[in-house]
């Protein structure tokens, strides 16, 4: 039963209780005027009872609802302790883990510097049948990526190849290259006995302005030459992008010879106008072969040197405009 029955019902019970007492009292007054009068009494005395129960009904209700939230605050209070504990350990703990990881890091780069210097002092030379360089420019820098490929042998006759290094130039680089590590989309293989092997790239540190990596041969390299090749993507060619002018140079080192020497230089479709000189024409007589068109709208420069001297190249690269691109 609602509380809003129950007024109605405990003031019909007042009015027929009235009703009751007015009907006995009619031999002393006006029957109509006892009955109304008892009525109105009854009903009066009905919704006093009614307000007295509703009142003690409401305050029962308000103590619990009173209660409730009480109890509701008090949970949502220690909800928020729980919470602001466990952001606070989440925080030390994420603390202590950066702290970690950046020892671990500064370790890891003491290990490849280290590495590095070992492997400059205990360089031997290396002989390159051939060795081809592709330097693929993109319309933006996901588009950038070097091939090299290589057909070696070991210098010295009686001592077989065990490692290479690979160095990677970072000028014109947007990104922060602290490492091998952090370029993209590393990969090497060789050829032996006519199947392709993964190759196991170990960074190094830096060298000179680029960063470098140790290629592992296994089986060693001997008198046979073996055919192996190495890729990697990264932003190179910003200043050609932005300024439509940039520089591609190459060393020959003293301990590295090259019996063909090809550097492969490949502009976009978007490119316009591009141009490939040496940038020392005095000391660099390697002019670039007549463009190529690829099939695909992208244009290849192949600059060619025969047991170049050890020495520093440089060519500079231009180009009129970018078409924009799809």
């Amino acid at each position: 039963m609602s509380d809003r029955q129950l007024p109605v019902l405990i003031s019909a019970a007042g009015g027929l209780v009235g009703l009751g007492i007015g009907l006995i009292g009619i031999d002393q007054g006006s029957r109509f005027v006892a009955i109304v009068t008892f009525t109105l009494l009854g009903a009066c005395v009905a919704a006093l009872c009614w307000c007295g129960f509703a009142r003690r009904r409401w305050r029962v209700a308000d103590a619990a609802d009173r209660a409730k939230r009480e109890e509701d605050e008090r949970r949502r209070a220690d909800a928020e302790a729980q919470l602001r504990a466990q952001v606070g350990r989440t925080q030390r703990e994420s603390s202590v883990l950066v702290a970690r990881l950046q020892s671990a890091d500064d370790t890891r780069s003491r290990y490849e510097n280290a590495l590095g210097a070992i492997a400059s002092r205990g360089s031997r030379t290396v002989r390159h049948h051939s060795a081809t360089f592709v330097y693929e420019i993109g319309q933006d820098a996901t588009g950038d990526r070097v091939i090299e490929h290589y057909s070696t042998v070991a210098g010295d006759a009686d001592r077989p190849l065990l490692w290479c290094d690979v160095r990677i130039s970072i000028l014109g680089s947007t990104g922060q290259v602290d490492s091998v590590r952090d370029v993209h989309d590393v990969e090497a293989s060789q050829v032996v006995a006519g199947r392709r092997y993964p190759l196991e790239l170990l960074a190094a540190g830096h060298v000179g302005a680029g960063v470098r990596a140790l290629v592992l041969f296994d089986p060693v390299i001997g008198p046979v030459p073996r055919d192996w090749t190495c890729s990697y993507r990264w932003s190179l060619w910003e200043p050609l992008r932005r300024q439509r002018s940039d520089t591609l140079a190459f060393d020959v080192l003293r301990t590295v010879r090259y019996d063909e020497l090809e550097i492969h230089i490949v502009f976009p479709r978007t490119a316009i106008g591009p141009v490939v000189r040496p940038r020392e024409p005095a000391t660099n007589i390697a002019e670039p072969d007549e463009p190529a068109d690829l099939g695909d709208g992208r244009r290849e420069f192949v600059v060619r040197l025969s047991d170049p001297e050890p020495d520093h190249y440089s060519w500079s690269l231009r180009v009129d405009s970018f078409a924009p691109g799809e």
